[in-house]
């Protein structure tokens, strides 16, 4: 799956489209004002595609959608539960900056996918830039506890400060293989929650509830 920004220079092959349907994320807004630049940079070029998208699409007379998901994860290879998954597996326990009471909306990759299917040839949600939150709203604590009890483990979660914890972002890169920034852990206590009426309105959208479910362990020891 490309990034939305890539989307742009592709555009003019897409001329001849009866529709298109593109999937941004959430984090245009809630990385915006990151005191990391590189998230900040990350939302700006979300939020500079959308207009192009909306531009050409308005120019060339093109019905268009954009969804904006909170967290996906799919129990395989995506860069947030499985992720503290994999740490998990490998280490038995997960850090947290104290006290992770940040809200969370994760949202299972299938109902993202049945989002796409249900915003195709869809006139009530052309033109449209739709936030697509999970199916509940959590804390982050909470959704690491249940993390837990999808591997079968004991639950370990250390809470400690995020700024102790930013000093030791590489080791959570190197396990993870996910490039962490250094915002991780303050931003477990911000509230990173999205109203889902649009998306229940315009695609009668249901998303589950968060109940992670995980492979077997690969032999790396990463969730497969």
């Amino acid at each position: 799956m490309l990034p939305l920004w890539l989307l742009p220079r592709l555009l003019p092959c897409l001329r001849g489209a009866a529709g298109i349907v593109a999937l941004g994320s959430t984090s245009v807004l809630a990385k915006s004002d990151s005191a990391d630049p590189e998230e900040r940079a990350v939302a700006r070029r979300l939020g500079d595609a959308e207009s192009a998208i909306a531009s050409f699409c308005a120019e060339a007379s093109i019905p268009w959608t954009i969804l904006r998901p909170t967290l996906i994860h799919d129990g395989h290879r995506d860069a947030n539960v499985t992720a503290i998954a994999r740490f998990i597996e490998r280490f038995g326990f997960f850090p947290v900056g104290m006290p992770a009471s940040g809200l969370r909306q994760p949202i299972h990759a299938d109902d993202v996918a049945g989002a796409i299917v249900a915003a195709l040839d869809n006139p009530l949600a052309s033109g449209r830039l739709i936030d697509l939150p999970g199916g509940e709203t959590l804390t982050y604590r909470e959704m690491v506890r249940r993390i837990f009890l999808a591997l079968d483990r004991p639950v370990r979660i250390l809470p400690l400060p995020a700024g102790l914890l930013a000093q030791g972002i590489g080791l959570a890169r190197r396990v993870t293989g996910v490039a962490y920034s250094p915002a991780l852990f303050a931003r477990m206590n911000q509230d990173l929650a999205f109203d889902g009426g649009d998306a229940v309105r315009l695609l009668g959208y249901a998303a589950q509830p968060f109940r992670p479910r995980f492979r077997a362990s690969t032999s790396d020891g990463s969730a497969a």
